[in-house]
C-alpha cells in the first residue's frame, strides 16, 4: 500500500488548520471568519483522512 498520500495528506491538513485558526481567529470580515472556518473543516477532513492509514 502506497502510504505517500496518506502522509502527505495528514501534512497539508494540518498546516491548513493552522493557517485557516490563525485567519478565523484575528479575521474582523465575518466572510473571512467564515472562510477560516470552512478551512479548518477541509483541514480537519484532510488530516483525518490522511491519519486513517499512516501513524507517524
Amino acid at each position: 500500500m502506497d502510504l505517500k498520500k496518506y502522509k502527505v495528506s495528514a501534512v497539508i491538513g494540518i498546516v491548513m488548520i493552522g493557517i485557516a485558526s490563525f485567519v478565523a481567529c484575528l479575521a474582523e470580515n465575518p466572510l473571512l471568519v467564515n472562510i477560516g472556518n470552512g478551512a479548518l473543516l477541509a483541514g480537519l477532513a484532510a488530516s483525518a483522512f490522511g491519519f486513517s492509514k499512516w501513524q507517524p
